[in-house]
């Protein structure tokens, strides 16, 4: 049977997830200018995102190893369109109301995506390759290159049409989980582990190897949501760089670099020991994050900020490849926790920023007047360094139980 469908099928999912996750930070500014919400109820946009895709993960896995890949997949992508296009009609079907509008239409199109997420990296595991590693990489590259399109063509139509016609930009980008969605009505779909094989769940947490690697994970969406859902405010008003470059150099660059990462991994891998890359991968990462907050030569700020990506980019993916190796009778269920995990982070990295940066612009604007926003901003990206440490200390963690492992291996066969 023939699977490049499929393989293609789950490359557009991938795509369409970048949307759900990068149009709404593009519209932070313009909503708190308009709507006059708090960075806090900003960051908590992203928080509800990620705490749906947690729960949409958690509640769906058992339902798709009985029930099969095919009727989640296609309902995720059509909710997806369903989420994009009420939060596009907010600002007149919730007028006056608008905060409870963007948070409904979060959750719709977040339990889209939080199916997508969940039955993407299954079906690329369960499809027949000969390095499965580099498989789920290059899939997770698209997520990247998603992330790319969407901000350069949505910052493009923002500059061209102004801001005020997001709810058009935003209706064209839902014909394409639709789109999607029809696809997968017709892909081959396979399932590697049945209901009846998986691994059950309270095996799973009990495992070493599971915990740190779903601790891995969690700081790693951590890392990679923090810097790259404020990297557009942080550039536009801690560094004073126009809009518009601010989202091209900053959110596309870092999702170039993040795409470059996976799919050179995808490309030319098969040599690459995962392990010590997310480890480098962790520690370059912080630097970045430290670079960025600190520095006041916005060049060096731009560059921290896309070499965030580059390092984040296996950190994700190499996590459910290495879990996958560890534990493969595991099924769907060990990528759901995975995700929750990750989406743990995705969705604690930005909010707990917002949060930390209100309060410093707060505690500052007295002080130091309409630099506060200036502080509160670097505050913010500044105790985003602890997402990457967390993620190094899991990873050199695993590492020692390898090495164990290996010892334990040579000795049996002596």
């Amino acid at each position: 049977m023939d699977y490049r469908p499929t393989v293609r099928a789950c490359w557009f999912g991938a795509t369409i997830m970048a949307i759900t996750c990068n149009f709404t930070p593009m519209l932070f500014l313009h909503l708190r200018d308009t709507y006059g919400l708090s960075y806090a109820q900003l960051g908590g946009l992203t928080f509800i995102n990620f705490l749906t895709q947690v729960g949409t993960d958690l509640a769906f896995s058992k339902a798709a190893d009985r029930y099969g890949f095919r009727r989640f997949v296609v309902l995720g992508q059509y909710l997806c369109a369903e989420g994009f296009l009420l939060f596009a009609s907010v600002p007149w079907v919730f007028s006056g109301a608008e905060y409870a509008g963007f948070l409904l239409s979060t959750v719709i199109f977040s339990v889209g995506a939080g199916l997508q997420e969940l039955l993407l990296s299954p079906i690329i595991d369960a499809t027949p390759s000969e390095n499965p590693a580099r498989a789920m990489s290059l899939m997770h590259s698209f997520y990247a290159i998603g992330q790319v399109v969407t901000v350069v063509v949505t910052t493009v139509l923002m500059a061209v049409f102004g801001m005020e016609r997001w709810p058009l930009i935003l209706c064209g980008w839902a014909v394409f989980p639709i789109a999607c969605g029809t696809i997968f009505l017709r892909v081959p779909l396979r399932q590697k582990v049945s209901e009846a094989d998986a691994t059950p769940v309270r095996t799973l947490l009990r495992s070493k190897i599971f915990l740190l690697g779903f601790v891995s994970i969690l700081f790693a969406g951590a890392t990679e949501l923090a810097m790259c859902q404020w990297t557009s405010s942080f550039l536009d008003r801690a560094l004073e760089l126009p809009k518009v470059w601010g989202d091209i150099l900053g959110m596309a660059g870092f999702a170039v670099m993040m795409g470059l990462g996976r799919m050179l991994h995808g490309v030319c891998g098969e040599k690459w020991r995962l392990r010590p890359v997310l480890i480098l991968g962790f520690a370059g990462a912080a630097l970045c994050y430290l670079t960025a907050a600190l520095t006041n030569v916005p060049a060096a700020a731009v560059i921290a900020c896309c070499m965030t990506g580059l390092f984040v980019s296996l950190a994700w993916p190499g996590a459910l490849s290495l879990a996958a190796k560890a534990l493969p009778m595991a099924g769907a269920s060990m990528f759901a926790l995975m995700a929750a995990g990750g989406d743990i982070g995705c969705a604690a990295g930005p909010w707990l920023s917002g949060l930390l940066s209100d309060a410093v612009v707060r505690n500052a604007a007295a002080a130091v007047g309409a630099g506060a926003d200036q502080l509160g901003l670097r505050a913010g990206l500044l105790f985003g360094t602890v997402f990457p440490i967390g993620g190094l200390i899991a990873q050199l963690c695993l590492l020692r139980m390898d090495r164990l492992e290996e010892k334990s291996c040579e000795i049996a066969k002596l």
